[in-house]
């Protein structure tokens, strides 16, 4: 109940703060699209004519990336389209009933965790091998605390981002702040891409507004996005996951190419849980071996000259093998 209570607070007063602003936003984008369009597409062609002005070059390539831009942005500006409101309608709805019966379904889950829980345990000890059930528990608890830190983490850390993006546009006096920080707070859930997916379309709004306002925006967001990954990101998220940038990399372009937006979200920390059950069995399989083992890791992987001197030493056994056979049928002959 407290923990029910607790979060329904919060949201009620994040959106109590920041719906009637988004709505406000949303309406003025609304209402200022078309403007927008006009003045990005005079902005747009007036660059091309300085750069063919300046370096003399054939802007052919650049006029249709232009055309493709303005057709884009026509039909962007033009929302009396039925079908578009049918869609965000229809979405809108199949969101708000997914998290109704969500937070339903985890009010039951939470009210029988005991005895859900009781019933799994002799579930697996009716059917499973005994011996088994060590290593499936050890699983369950490595998963269960490196996703619900990661979670935890990557919220708090999300949020204090938005916070930092709608207090700094504010101050500065950047438009649509309540609705770019939304933005950047929800995409920086993703690991790694999640800067880049809010920060193109957050700079863009800005740059159909202004241009000067989408660079002060970008550079706003670089600093914002450097301090997060050298301090703030490392001290929440880093230490609760364990790996290396590289595997962080790799766990979320593979789960994202293969289960999409909730593979990016989600496949961190469950390849932090394999990485972390993977080495504690390395680590137990390298003492079994016992000091061979640990001799052969601190040995250095060999050079090419090495591998030469191998190669070199392996013919000339191999040579005087051939000649002890030679000499041994003689023998036999004789």
């Amino acid at each position: 109940t407290l923990s029910y209570l607790l979060v329904f607070g919060v949201l009620a007063l994040l959106m109590g703060a920041l719906i009637p602003q988004l709505a406000e936003n949303v309406s003025i984008l609304v209402k200022n699209l078309p403007q927008y369009v006009e003045s990005f597409k005079a902005w747009a062609s007036n660059f091309v004519s300085w750069i063919s002005r300046t370096y003399h070059i054939d802007v052919t390539f650049f006029d249709n990336i232009n055309n493709e831009i303005v057709k884009a942005m026509n039909s962007l500006a033009n929302l009396e389209n039925v079908n578009i409101f049918a869609n965000i309608l229809g979405n809108t709805v199949t969101f708000f009933y997914n998290w109704i019966m969500a937070i339903v379904l985890s009010v039951y889950m939470l009210v029988a965790k005991d005895f859900l829980c009781n019933q799994l345990k002799r579930f697996a000890a009716a059917f499973l091998p005994t011996k088994w059930l060590p290593t499936l528990y050890e699983i369950i608890n490595v998963s269960d605390d490196k996703c619900g830190k990661f979670l935890v983490g990557k919220i708090f850390e999300a949020s204090f981002i938005g916070l930092m993006v709608f207090i700094s546009m504010m101050i500065i006096g950047l438009p649509y702040a309540s609705l770019i920080s939304v933005i950047i707070a929800v995409c920086n859930l993703i690991p790694f891409f999640g800067p880049y997916i809010g920060g193109i379309p957050s700079a863009f709004l800005l740059l159909l507004v202004s241009p000067t306002n989408c660079i002060i925006f970008l550079i706003l967001l670089f600093t914002i996005q450097t301090i997060d990954g050298n301090f703030i990101g490392p001290k929440i998220v880093g230490a609760q996951v364990g790996l290396i940038g590289f595997w962080s990399l790799f766990s979320v372009l593979v789960s994202g190419a293969l289960f999409g937006i909730p593979g990016m979200i989600l496949g961190t920390p469950i390849f932090a849980a394999i990485y972390t059950l993977l080495g504690r069995k390395v680590r137990k399989r390298i003492e079994m071996k016992g000091e061979n083992a640990e001799k052969v890791i601190e040995m250095n992987v060999v050079d090419n000259r090495d591998i030469t001197n191998i190669k070199a030493k392996g013919k000339r056994k191999s040579s005087l093998s051939v000649d002890s056979e030679s000499s041994s049928n003689e023998s036999d002959a004789e």
